[in-house]
């Protein structure tokens, strides 16, 4: 990668000089040649590539790989000039005749050295020099962390941008939001762009994916290790050259690139564990029994076999703990990698393979499996000015799930059911087959996903002049997924009159994309002016269906020409066809002022014909005032610039084919023909939800650059809402499809904090932190009284706020929860106008801090991210009230008795005060603190000493042992304040150990 910049970088320089540059192979000779050798003052070693000018002629070279030059020179006096990335210029005073060996040796330039080169997209700027809101995290980061998604690696580190994940399996869900939640009624998510390829990040899981709760994530079978950097695109300056699609953020995922050099393998591998870390207190045989008798007589009612098996049936004294049963397992992890990679100036490869399996921590034989490949050529003509990048990404994931999440029967079953089998080794469904739900049983069931994931992509670039080049890139993306959801005869209880059945998927998408360009760049006004013009054809399709089969026994299960009887569900196949123009105007006057213009023109077949393409753009401009004279006798500011952005960017995560008017079957027929009736009206001129950001930023570097600190304020306003307007009965739809005026605002404060705080030869200390405090509100909405979003939203609100009603506590006489009666009519639970009180859920503060020590070969670090919230809490996901024939929390022992009138839960009730608990679970009582400061990851590694690895007869040799998710603090009724669902497996605690070495 090094050598690659470098040689890309020299090429650029020599352009800028605007001569021609000619490979060091021997010119005729004028008079004499002059050999010369351009080195590293600090190393000794050549410099290949070296830029050789002379002053006031048109010479000028490059040194070839041993850092050679040759120059054709008549006598006299001439000056050279000599450039080197990552090296100071140097000037040379020649005297032709030479009677001395010419050698130049260039200082490194430790400044020049720091500059971080940032993909922005359709261009790379240096960080400094960036107008825009963009975050970055690089494969080291990525490396320290044990994690199975791309999206796990995000999580904290990024002001601005919160990722949360779903539940702790594998495959799950993750939820992304860059700065707040801008549409009422579509997507929000943002677009992914991997290598230059939008990447199809919707899950394609058929409904039948119960145990994912519907939900997939396509990037977990994304190999994390493949990745060299992913950025994060935010503000307008930076989303609008993706112009209807940024309006959520832009998510930039870059593969690891080969390098010149002789060949090197790379093989890294390593094991590790994983447990839930957080675990419910649940009542244990006794305080259930009590509970379930105490429910019984609060009630008056006489426990039977009927109503209360659990009382008069099943064993008093058995005691299971199906916490420690069902999720108490221990995954194991197994990974393994290898790159090998070289090349030479010209031509480059790198090519990774990797294979990855995890087990569960359910009973059973559950695992998912991954298998990866990753190519990466990059080849240059010997005149460097045609050029051509190859990549391919190829993987595959076959994950084995049980049919359902069994986690809710941790806390559902009766902690004194009977054995899980009968004395025959068959399934126990109680003493009549049907007194409870054996979970062991449901864990014979299965859901099977498997994913091929292929991408790739071509960039052709050809420089015309040295100021001139044309690019084109030619991407492809196809993802097919089939599941299958088998219900086998084991899992089905021997009273019911089910069949084996199994819901069987099939799904599969492609995307081309073609996208040419041509850039340019000039010398102007003592500054630099950069041109860049392009456009985007693209094209998607999507196909699927599910088909639901049912068979006789279990023997050809999932297989459907097995089935003894099929139906098929509304197949999927939809076209979607999109096309752009867009256009970027860069200027830098002595990198003190710096202005960027972006331009896009789109066109979507998601919209009618009337409003079919859109306009979007933004201007971006930046001071660095650490530049000007006032600034350079400040010896604590190293350096200091003021930003602020504005544009518009927009929304077209919506339905293909939505403006078009639809027709289903008749469901009663009429003289025995089925007729059609319309379903859905057409709207030919809805057309994009319209995103308008605005953004002030203050970026400063003290002492050298040694503490960096940024300070950003963000504002957007999100209008033309698609959502469903209300029409009249007489039209015969509730609504129809459109833009609608409301506006949706979402601001923030982020701040940045990276600082070296400690530094010698053998040890160093550095810290990054990262603090987001967000803020969002409805701030209009026309006749939202009469929309379906009435009792969701409220003007002047956060769309996270809820409205329910107001818990006021315990009634100590009735011993039953008590509400605000808002209007005073007699009633405090049926009354929508008692529905008052908000609640709001969003995110108030987030963050991270990372702290990073490195001694001589030893190195550790360790992240904390922090949330600060309110969660839907242990209540509002538990449907059973404390009394009836379910386990519960321990915590709900503090309930009313006569002797306990303060307590803080209504009395136990095995059916009597359902409804009371019913308004409990929708009030503001089932909302709570869900803040926590988590150990999200921690590292130590150790490099072998240069002694012992050339012993080895390599190049690097690392120990290292890292862990993710180990600890969470909180106060949170609930099992995680993350995923906030007592329904789903928590995220899981792994600890992992590795080798990594180098040949």
């Amino acid at each position: 990668m090094k050598r690659t910049i470098q040689t890309i970088a020299m090429a650029a320089l020599c352009l800028f000089f605007e001569a021609q540059a000619q490979q060091p192979t021997r010119p005729p000779l004028k008079n004499q040649a002059i050999i010369g050798k351009v080195i590293s003052a600090s190393t000794g070693e050549a410099l290949p590539g070296a830029i050789i000018k002379i002053t006031n002629t048109n010479q000028t070279v490059l040194s070839n790989n041993e850092g050679e030059f040759i120059l054709s020179l008549s006598n006299g006096n001439y000056s050279l000039s000599v450039y080197y990335l990552s090296h100071k210029p140097k000037t040379v005073t020649l005297q032709v005749p030479l009677n001395h060996e010419l050698i130049i040796a260039l200082q490194n330039d430790d400044n020049e050295l720091q500059e971080v080169e940032i993909n922005a997209g359709y261009y790379t700027v240096k960080d400094k020099e960036r107008t825009g809101s963009i975050s970055r995290v690089t494969a080291e980061t990525i490396s320290k962390q044990p994690i199975n998604n791309p999206l796990q690696a995000l999580q904290g580190r990024m002001p601005g941008v919160i990722v949360s994940q779903q539940n702790g399996l594998a495959g799950g869900a993750f939820q992304v939001q860059i700065r707040g939640r801008n549409s009422i009624a579509n997507g929000n998510d943002p677009l992914y762009i991997i290598n230059g390829v939008p990447f199809i990040s919707e899950s394609l899981n058929s409904s039948a994916a119960s145990v994912l709760q519907g939900k997939g994530s396509p990037l977990s079978s994304f190999n994390p290790s493949d990745i060299e950097s992913i950025e994060v695109l935010k503000d307008a300056d930076a989303t609008a050259i993706y112009g209807s699609k940024g309006a959520n953020g832009v998510i930039l995922i870059t593969t690891k690139a080969g390098t010149s050099g002789s060949t090197k393998a790379n093989i890294n591998v390593y094991s590790g564990v994983s447990t839930v870390t957080r675990k419910l207190s649940l009542l244990n045989t006794p305080q259930y029994l009590e509970m379930r008798k105490e429910a019984f007589a609060n009630d008056q009612r006489i426990p039977t076999v009927q109503n209360a098996r659990d009382l008069m049936v099943w064993d008093q004294t058995r005691y299971t703990n199906w916490e420690e049963e069902l999720i108490g397992g221990t995954a194991y992890i197994n990974n393994a990698q290898l790159t090998l990679s070289g090349g030479n100036e010209n031509t480059s490869f790198l090519f990774s393979s990797g294979y990855c399996r995890s087990t569960t921590v359910f009973p059973g034989n559950f695992s998912d499996t991954k298998i990866s490949g990753s190519l990466n050529l990059n080849h240059s003509a010997p005149n460097q000015k045609f050029k051509i990048n190859i990549t391919a990404n190829y993987n595959t994931e076959r994950n084995r799930l049980p049919l359902t999440d069994i986690t809710s029967y941790t806390l559902f079953m009766p902690p004194n059911t009977p054995e899980i089998y009968t004395t025959d080794e068959n399934f126990n469904w109680g003493p009549t087959n049907a007194t409870f739900s054996n979970p062991y049983a449901l864990l014979t069931g299965t859901y099977e996903v498997k994913t091929n994931n292929l991408i790739g992509n071509a960039i052709l670039s050809y420089q015309v002049t040295p100021n001139l080049m044309l690019k084109t890139s030619l991407g492809y993306h196809t993802i097919q997924l089939e599941d299958i959801r088998a219900n086998p005869q084991t899992a089905i209880s021997p009273t019911s009159f089910m069949l084996p059945n199994a819901n069987i998927g099939d799904r599969k998408q492609q995307s081309f994309i073609a996208e040419p360009t041509i850039s340019y760049h000039t010398a102007l006004f003592k500054g630099k002016l950069n041109m860049l013009l392009g456009a985007t054809v693209q094209q998607r399709t999507d196909e699927g269906k599910t088909l639901i089969a049912t068979y006789n026994d279990d023997t050809f299960l999932g297989i459907p020409s097995a089935a003894s009887s099929i139906t098929a569900s509304s197949p999927i196949s939809s076209r979607y066809k999109y096309l752009g123009i867009f256009g970027r105007i860069n200027y830098n006057w002595q990198g003190k002022y710096l202005f960027n213009l972006t331009m896009r023109r789109d066109g979507s077949s998601r919209f009618g014909i009337n409003s079919r393409f859109a306009n979007f753009g933004a201007i971006g401009t930046a001071w660095v005032f650490s530049n000007e004279q006032f600034a350079k006798d400040l010896n604590w500011l190293s350096f200091g610039k003021l930003r602020a952005s504005y544009g518009s960017t927009g929304n077209d995560q919506i339905p293909d084919y939505g403006y078009l008017d639809t027709w289903l079957p008749q469901y009663y027929p009429y003289q025995n023909v089925v007729g059609l009736s319309p379903a859905r009206l057409a709207n030919p001129n809805y057309s994009w939800e319209v995103n308008r950001k605005k953004e002030i930023a203050l970026d400063l570097g003290f002492f050298n650059d040694r503490l960096m600190l940024s300070v950003a304020y963000y504002n957007s306003h999100s209008s033309s809402q698609l959502v469903g307007y209300p029409l009249a009965y007489t039209t015969g739809f509730s609504s129809i499809q459109a833009n609608f005026p409301a506006l949706v605002q979402n601001t923030s404060t982020e701040i940045s904090i990276n600082s070296i705080n400690f530094q010698r030869k053998s040890f160093k200390w550095s810290t990054g932190l990262n603090i987001t405090i967000p803020a969002s509100k409805l701030l209009s909405y026309p006749d939202l009284a009469a929309s379906s979003y009435t009792y969701f939203y409220k003007i002047g609100y956060s769309m996270s706020m809820q409205s329910y009603l107001h818990y006021t506590g315990v009634n100590k006489e009735t011993g039953t929860y008590a509400f605000q009666d808002v209007n005073e009519n007699g009633n405090d639970t049926d009354d929508p106008d008692d529905y008052l009180f908000l609640k709001d859920t969003r995110q108030k503060i987030y963050g991270g801090l990372n702290n990073t020590f490195t001694y001589k070969n030893l190195e550790m670090s360790f992240f904390v991210s922090f949330v600060k919230q309110q969660g839907r809490n242990y209540f509002y996901g538990n449907a059973f009230m404390p009394g009836t024939q379910s386990n519960q929390a321990s915590f709900i022992l503090n309930r009313w008795q006569p002797s306990n009138t303060d307590a803080r839960y209504m009395k136990f009730s095995s059916a009597n005060q359902a409804a009371a608990y019913s308004y409990y679970r929708n009030s503001d009582a089932a909302i709570s603190d869900a803040s926590y400061i988590r150990l999200q990851n921690v590292s130590l590694s150790y490099a072998l000493s240069e002694k012992w690895v050339k012993k080895m007869k390599l190049s690097n040799c690392r120990l290292y042992v890292q862990g993710q998710n180990l600890l969470t603090l909180t106060n949170y009724l609930g099992r995680d304040p993350e995923s906030q669902s007592i329904y789903a497996l928590p995220p899981l605690k792994t600890i992992t150990a590795g080798l990594q070495i180098t040949f």
